[in-house]
């Protein structure tokens, strides 16, 4: 299998995994804080009401962020002509998507650190393992965008 050259390609893998390990740094953080009783925590009647606030809200990020993306991507397509543009286009809907789903997450992790409950650490990992799955992929980028893999790799 031949060496992939650094470029846009790597770069967003590499932001994209670095992003999602903060996410898994925090909630280890998180967890340890929880665990070891170092802060107090909220009133109890907060605690089915943050619940509520935070499913709702999760999954009406997640439900934006993938609309958001797939607006951008029939936009592009629509609109832009050439394979540079279209990547760069597409760098920034990833971004934007990634920046959604990250809000979910920290969220949860805020909504935990807050209350003690655990099912927000449930929410945090599910959107965690969507998050994660929107990573970036030389094949999808080229299914998605309508360019062929020597105009993905004139680009590298």
């Amino acid at each position: 299998m031949p060496r992939q050259r650094t470029g846009f390609f790597s770069s967003l893998r590499l932001l994209h995994l670095a992003l999602f390990a903060g996410q898994c740094l925090l909630l280890v953080v998180s967890l340890i804080l929880v665990m070891k009783e170092r802060i107090s925590f909220a009133d109890k009647s907060t605690d089915k009401t943050l619940q509520v606030i935070s499913v709702l809200l999760s999954f009406a990020i997640v439900y934006g962020a993938i609309a958001i993306k797939k607006r951008r991507l029939k936009e592009i397509l629509a609109t832009v002509a050439n394979a540079k543009a279209r990547v760069a286009a597409y760098k920034r809907a990833c971004l934007l998507q990634w920046i959604l789903l990250e809000t979910a997450v920290l969220l949860n992790l805020v909504c935990f650190i807050v209350t003690g409950n655990y099912a927000f650490t449930a929410m945090a990992l599910t959107v965690m393992i969507f998050y994660f799955l929107q990573g970036p992929s030389r094949l999808a980028i080229v299914w998605k965008l309508g360019i062929t893999e020597e105009e993905l790799d004139a680009l590298q």
